[in-house]
């Protein structure tokens, strides 16, 4: 959710509950940004202080500087290798994960009928045991359902196999489920999705084998019978040899990080530390001449931008490590 929305007349929702609303939001924008709030924060209290009291001299502001713009120009070049070694280790990650891809439609294929009818089967008996379970189970069963026929529609796409509507029809039949036209669109939409991006499919099936995990934490999979479907072959063969064998989470996990920093983050990042380098220097060049009653607000200037440089450098950071889907 975003401001637009919460200032926004479109919805009719009382003060409260905007209000709570955009608490959350700050709430969630806080512990992303916490290290640059810290940052900030030091960074006004101790200007406070040190312009408060007059602690600046002009030899204290060229030692201070030229410490900051030899410290910042390493902290630049290390930030670079370390992108320019992950970028590397992204493209590897990506090829490995292309290399899947072959091995996992035919697994999914339609014409694998032992692989994929057991576990809906196994889902079909579940889906009976719903008229006396909650909302939240029926609405697992059917993501199950969207997500089986997305998959299986890919695996038609990607290996040119003969599609019918009874594919479909027989497998909702299967799950007792009913799909309304949205749902249906939705499918077409993933199916095109997940066929165009491999990071995006691998995902598709590890949100599949949550939904299913998610029966069994809510009680309606015993685990008896989730052991049993961990047997059958389309979680050992798939859902289980990606997680476990195949380790195809771990490579998305890497690739999420690295896709971070390559949009806004590596922009702001570098305009940041070149502004904080580039006053720096001049001021270094020119902080002789400057008079002297100036040189501790110019002084601060680059100062300032180099703390925050950091704590937005550490911010980043520490999203991109939690960063999700």
């Amino acid at each position: 959710m975003s401001l637009k929305v919460v200032f926004s007349r479109k919805y009719k929702v009382g003060l409260k509950i905007r209000l709570e609303a955009l608490g959350d939001i700050l709430r969630e924008w806080f512990n992303d940004w916490w290290l640059l709030v810290l940052s900030v924060l030091l960074l006004s209290i101790g200007l406070w202080i040190v312009l408060g009291f007059q602690l600046v001299s002009v030899e204290s502001a060229r030692w201070t500087l030229s410490a900051l713009v030899q410290a910042g120009a390493a902290l630049m070049g290390i930030f670079y290798v370390a992108l320019g070694l992950l970028w590397n280790q992204a493209n590897q990650e990506t090829d490995r994960l292309l290399n899947l891809v072959p091995e996992y439609m035919r697994q999914i294929s339609p014409s694998q009928t032992t692989n994929v009818h057991s576990f809906i089967d196994f889902l079909g008996q579940l889906s009976g045991l719903t008229d006396t379970q909650d909302h939240s189970v029926k609405m697992a069963l059917r993501e199950c359902c969207i997500r089986l026929l997305a998959l299986r529609g890919m695996a038609l796409r990607y290996l040119n196999e003969t599609t019918t509507r009874s594919l479909r029809k027989d497998i909702r039949d299967s799950l007792g489920i009913d799909l309304n036209d949205e749902e249906e669109e939705r499918i077409e939409r993933d199916e095109f999705r997940i066929s165009v991006d491999t990071a995006a499919f691998f995902s598709y099936l590890g949100r599949l084998e949550q939904d299913v995990d998610s029966l069994r934490r809510v009680g309606v999979l015993q685990w008896g019978d989730f052991e049993k479907m961990r047997n059958s072959g389309f979680y050992a063969k798939i859902l289980h040899k990606a997680r476990t064998f195949d380790r195809v989470y771990v490579s998305l996990w890497k690739l999420r990080f690295i896709n971070y920093f390559k949009g806004r983050g590596i922009v702001i990042i570098s305009a940041l530390w070149l502004t904080c380098l580039t006053l720096g220097l001049l001021t270094l060049f020119t902080l002789d001449g400057i008079p002297p009653k100036l040189v501790p607000y110019i002084s601060s200037v680059p100062l300032a931008i180099g703390v925050i440089a950091i704590g937005t450098t550490l911010s980043f950071g520490f999203r991109a490590m939690s960063a999700k889907e």
